[in-house]
């Protein structure tokens, strides 16, 4: 997997103003937010850039919450290669967890099998939903 944020793991609560992904290659799972895995913390990336030149297995606008919460303010994906699985919000593990995504813009060129939402048991949110039709 490669993130684009910080995980809680170290911290309780943590944030990254930017973070830029480029994948040329190819990758399993690719979140453009961090990883939150405890209940009560969050993980937050203001500014998130994702391209994609090559194929993933499956690419989040937003972040992986196996607990707590996960936060994207703002994303940009661009696919010019493959996705199997091309998702606006992000992943929850468990019921408890939370994603959110203040706005992703989705910039598809490439190919993919499956475009949605999010992924996951908990609560995805996608707070201004423009920039993914």
């Amino acid at each position: 997997m490669i993130m684009g944020g910080v995980t809680t793991y170290a911290r309780h609560n943590v944030q990254s103003s930017k973070s830029v992904i480029i994948i040329n290659g190819s990758a399993w799972w690719v979140y453009a937010g961090g990883q939150s895995d405890r209940d009560g913390h969050s993980t937050t990336v203001d500014n998130a850039l994702v391209i994609i030149n090559g194929d993933v297995d499956r690419v989040f606008a937003g972040g992986r919450s196996i607990y707590g919460e996960s936060i994207v303010n703002n994303a940009t994906v661009v696919l010019n290669g493959t996705a199997n699985e091309v998702y606006c919000g992000g992943y929850t593990e468990y019921p408890s967890a939370k994603a959110t995504v203040g706005q992703a813009n989705m910039l598809i060129y490439g190919w993919y099998g499956i475009y949605g939402l999010s992924r996951g048991q908990g609560q995805s949110i996608l707070l201004n939903p423009a920039g993914c039709y």
